[in-house]
């Protein structure tokens, strides 16, 4: 299972620096926030990282919030992606990765391999794992993310984040438009098509067809193929559009700078902007229903 990046850009995460991401799991979006607010108990979660420069990580208990932080590593984690009900990942900058396999309660770093940041991590089942991020890196896991090992991309292009729709087909996206598709499993990747040199954050499948990817400008793309060709959709924006997420293969939402929400309700053939409510910047959104 992947998860969108909780991510703002790389300019601007010097700001974000101390401070808490805080996301709501009834489906909503992520912004900064200063400060922690309580959570209903009523909510049911199996893990939830919220991630700063030092690594804060926090388990839904009975009886709310607790701490979990045994591992102030001091590199910004910028993704999480969720294996199984006991297994997560999170990766970020300097190629770090840390993974629980209690649900969240305790953390451990794992070798990467890499220096290069890390921008995006997907799961297609509870044992394969794909992270990928700056110069083109690509690293994949076959044991649940307990070791990884460095994939040829074909590019040197950035790449923000990644989906996979089963254990053998996946999509990357990266800087400049760059869209790469892998077959089998990761072991091969080539560069797609995408039409646009804007910078492109958040990719997302509704199934083995259809995908969405979204970034700069109001990018928004658009596959029915499982990603072999991307067809541009009108954007009611000109924002930086940083994450998109479905809840099916009809309803989907992306958010981007200065408080940006865009809707579609037919499978992203057209969007519809939205109101916030707020001019700060949202980097990421999710929905389990």
């Amino acid at each position: 299972m992947d998860h969108d990046p909780i991510r703002p850009p790389s300019s601007q995460r010097e700001g974000a620096r101390s401070r808490l991401v805080r996301r709501t799991l009834e489906g909503s979006v992520v912004r900064r926030s200063a400060s922690i607010a309580p959570w209903p108990t009523t909510l049911s979660l199996v893990a939830l990282v919220l991630v700063t420069s030092t690594f804060l990580g926090y388990a839904y208990a009975y009886t709310g919030w607790a701490w979990s932080n045994p591992l102030p590593q001091g590199n910004p984690l910028v993704a999480i992606a969720i294996a199984d009900a006991s297994t997560s990942v999170a990766v970020g900058d300097l190629g770090t990765i840390v993974r629980t396999t209690d649900a969240g309660r305790r953390w451990t770093q794992v070798s990467s391999g890499t220096t290069q940041d890390l921008r995006g991590v997907s799961f297609a089942n509870p044992n394969a794992g794909t992270a990928v991020g700056k110069a083109g890196t690509i690293l994949s896991s076959i044991d649940a993310g307990s070791t990884w090992t460095p994939q040829l991309s074909g590019t040197t292009q950035d790449l923000n984040s990644v989906s996979f729709t089963d254990a053998n087909t996946g999509t990357a996206v990266g800087a400049t438009g760059a869209i790469l598709r892998t077959l089998n499993g990761g072991a091969t990747w080539a560069l797609q098509p995408s039409g646009t040199t804007q910078t492109l954050n958040s990719v997302s499948f509704t199934d083995a067809l259809m995908g969405t990817a979204v970034g700069g400008g109001g990018t928004i793309l658009r596959t029915i193929n499982g990603g072999l060709t991307w067809t541009p959709q009108f954007s009611p924006t000109t924002a930086d559009l940083y994450s998109v997420s479905f809840t099916n293969a009809i309803i989907g939402t992306a958010v981007g700078a200065g408080g940006t929400i865009v809707r579609t309700l037919n499978g992203a053939v057209t969007w519809i902007a939205q109101s916030s409510a707020t001019p700060i910047s949202l980097y990421g959104v999710s929905f389990t229903d």
